[in-house]
């Protein structure tokens, strides 16, 4: 070969590394431009919010509302829906520590290694621990949480507060620890003879959830859930219930929802 024709191809070759470099430069501004970006996008929606409840929407019978205040990424929610049903069932039902039964919130939503780590002689407060799975590549979280109940002798309206107190047993290497709960059930006798049920959640899944994508799985998890109530509280092991510090404020002969589609259990009952 020639001179010429080596000069030739030493040309022809040379443009390659000048255009994987073009390549490279670009790719790294657009990953610059996708942080920045990123970074307004989450400076905006932190500051944002009008810290007043707005309807998110409504499903199965089930209300839900969100509230984002300034200055917080993870949005607080609650729920609002009817239901016939006796106070004492639903005590009974939400102080179950119990191995699951078919129609279970347990069975349902996969909770489990439920325990009581301690309760008040009346039985009106009690610790508990539980743990949830999370799906593909989310860790289990647990739940240590102080749960409450109290109602008022004048309104017969019941409260039911979680709250959690994940630093009351030590912490152990299965799950992320919920580090942010204050839940509230509040169930208000009306005047057409049924409950109105108002489910405030306030809760941080903490680990590596990102803020968004609770926001977008709570509201789902809400409706699905609150309209399911009905059948775990309508088992036959707690329609016998009975507390003598709850005052009934009527006597249902069944426990009723409004009469909308049912989801699907959240897994598949055992």
């Amino acid at each position: 070969m020639d001179a010429n024709a080596t000069t030739e191809v030493t040309a022809q070759a040379e443009p390659k590394p000048k255009r994987k470099g073009r390549v490279l430069r670009f790719l790294r501004l657009s990953f610059t431009i996708l942080v920045i970006t990123g970074f307004i996008a989450h400076f905006v929606w932190k500051y944002s919010g009008s810290g007043k409840w707005e309807k998110e929407g409504e499903k199965y019978g089930v209300v839900v509302y969100g509230l984002k205040e300034p200055g917080q990424v993870i949005k607080k929610y609650k729920a609002v829906w009817h239901m016939n049903t006796k106070l004492s069932q639903f005590v009974m039902w939400a102080s179950d520590a119990h191995p699951p039964t078919k129609h279970s919130m347990r069975n349902e939503a996969g909770l489990y290694d439920h325990r009581v780590l301690d309760q008040d002689g009346n039985l009106r407060a009690s610790w508990t621990t539980w743990k949830v799975p999370f799906g593909p590549y989310l860790s289990p979280r647990e739940f240590v949480a102080r749960a409450q109940f109290s109602q008022n002798p004048a309104t017969k309206k019941l409260t039911y507060t979680v709250t959690g107190e994940p630093q009351r047993i030590p912490h152990n290497d299965c799950c992320v620890r919920i580090p942010l709960m204050l839940n509230t059930w509040t169930l208000t006798p009306t005047k057409a003879g049924d409950l109105e049920v108002e489910w405030f959640i306030d809760m941080d899944l903490g680990g590596n959830m990102p803020y968004f994508a609770q926001n977008t799985f709570m509201p789902k998890g809400l409706y699905r859930f609150g309209s399911r109530v009905h059948l775990f509280i309508e088992q036959d092991k707690y329609k016998d219930a009975k507390y003598d510090w709850i005052e009934e404020p009527n006597a249902p002969t069944a426990i009723t929802q409004t009469q909308t589609p049912v989801p699907a259990p959240l897994k598949a009952a055992s």
